[in-house]
């Protein structure tokens, strides 16, 4: 072992403490990468799937009521690929253990042989599929099952048109448009209280006096379609049935709250590690300049004795390589566990059938090195002053800092303020940068908290 070696052993075990804290601000940065970046994908991922298998519809449009003849119409517009009529309607459900009366929205499942591209397709989780011609026989979303102790063979009391309807769950079901089930007009407190249905035509049909017509309809486009285009059209044709306005995917509240949750993780996969990089900077640089300080004379003694200046920098590198040895692989550690507490937090929200955490080690690999180039960089400059340093040089202390009368001096005279207080002052003045440095560090550490907080 070299006489470096065994210095470097030596030091670190000394200053364990100080190694530890940051490899700990560079193991927070690694874990919101990775916790943060890989939910992310694996969101983003798992819901473009779970889109294309189930044939998510581009354009959105509510309504009165129309003929099912209007559908033909629809078809005929410029950029449609598909049309899926359906009829939605919110009942009353008595649910067991339910104080309350729970709202259930009413979604219709395609008639039996119908043709075209079945557009929100509803997958079954659970259970399974409604049989042709069984009318009272309904799939329910998992969040409302699940909340509410229902499964395949639970029955429900729903009041249809003043009347008790008693429907039997014959399985779970999910699909693309009610990836998160919310009422519309208010945000719900409780899973329990709202919930999807998805029930034969039929039943829809008599239940809200539409048959052969519809009030929703979901519009597949083709390939080079212009949304805007086909809304307009859309609306200009329903507007004599009531139509409310089509809206696109993204406007869509399902989706939009999906992309909002994207876009959010994203831009904190961005802010957060770039706080704990130039923390772990700072830290660093803090670190083995004061470290450089103390030693100066076994820096001299050390190129006395032949090593090169070259060699002294890579030793004093080493403690900041040691630092992100450390935090390195625990951020990984960590931010692996913590992912997956994550994905499965926006599973039991969202239910998108095949979602699992899965890391993106890309991004990883890119907040490694950045991470660790940002540690090497903090210590470059005291490293730089080490190899400049002649040894006869090191031997001697370091020169005084310069002193010179400031423009405070003669105001803090002349306002009588107390010494420690002019100390104070005197010290901001004669060091802007670090009191700057410090002022940023506390900005940030509120920043992160007040943008922690109010994720709840």
């Amino acid at each position: 072992m070299s006489a470096l070696t065994s210095k470097l052993r030596r030091d670190l075990w000394r200053i364990r403490a100080q190694v530890f804290s940051i490899a700990a601000v560079m193991a927070g940065g690694v874990m919101t990468v990775v916790a943060l970046g890989g939910t992310s994908s694996s969101l983003d991922s798992a819901t473009r799937e779970y889109y294309l298998s189930g044939h998510f519809a581009d354009v959105f449009a509510t309504l009165t009521r129309a003929p099912d003849a209007v559908a033909v119409r629809l078809a005929a517009i410029p950029g449609v690929n598909s049309v899926a009529t359906r009829v939605v309607k919110d009942v009353r459900l008595d649910v067991p253990g339910l104080d309350m009366p729970a709202i259930g929205r009413m979604v219709s499942l395609p008639v039996p042989g119908s043709e075209g591209v079945p557009l929100n397709a509803v997958r079954v989780t659970s259970g399974r599929a409604v049989l042709p011609g069984a009318d009272k026989e309904i799939l329910v979303s998992g969040r409302f099952a699940e909340a509410n102790g229902l499964r395949p063979g639970s029955l429900l009391t729903a009041i249809i048109n003043e009347r008790y309807v008693e429907l039997r769950i014959v399985g779970i079901g999910a699909a693309p448009d009610f990836l998160y089930e919310e009422p519309g007009n208010a945000f719900p407190s409780d899973a329990r209280g709202f919930g999807i249905l998805w029930v034969p035509h039929e039943l829809a049909a008599a239940a809200t006096g539409m048959r052969g017509a519809f009030n929703d309809v979901s519009i597949g486009l083709a390939a080079g379609a212009r949304p805007s285009e086909v809304i307009a059209a859309v609306d200009t044709l329903l507007a004599p049935y009531g139509g409310r306005g089509a809206i696109g995917r993204k406007d869509q509240l399902s989706d939009r709250v999906v992309s909002n949750e994207l876009n959010q993780m994203g831009v904190m996969a961005f802010a957060f590690p770039a706080v704990f990089v130039a923390v772990a900077a700072f830290l660093v640089g803090s670190v083995v300049s004061r470290l450089i300080a103390t030693e100066r004379e076994q820096i001299a003694v050390l190129k006395a004795f032949g090593y090169t200046s070259g060699a002294v920098g890579l030793h004093y590198l080493a403690y900041a390589a040691a630092a992100a040895a450390v935090g390195i692989p625990l951020g990984i550690g960590i931010g692996v566990w913590v992912g997956r507490l994550y994905t499965g937090i926006y599973s039991d929200v969202l239910r998108i059938p095949g979602l699992q955490f899965h890391a993106d080690w890309v991004t990883i690999g890119r907040a490694i090195v950045v991470i660790f180039l940002a540690a090497l960089s903090g210590a470059l400059n005291a490293v730089r002053k080490v190899a400049m340093l002649p040894p006869a040089e090191a031997l001697q202390p370091p020169a005084p800092a310069r002193y010179r009368a400031l423009p405070f001096d003669a105001i803090g005279s002349r306002l009588a303020l107390s010494t420690p207080v002019r100390m104070i002052i005197r010290g901001l003045e004669r060091q802007p940068q670090r009191a700057l440095l410090g002022a940023m560090g506390v900005a940030a550490a509120l920043a992160m908290m007040a943008g922690a907080l109010s994720l709840y």
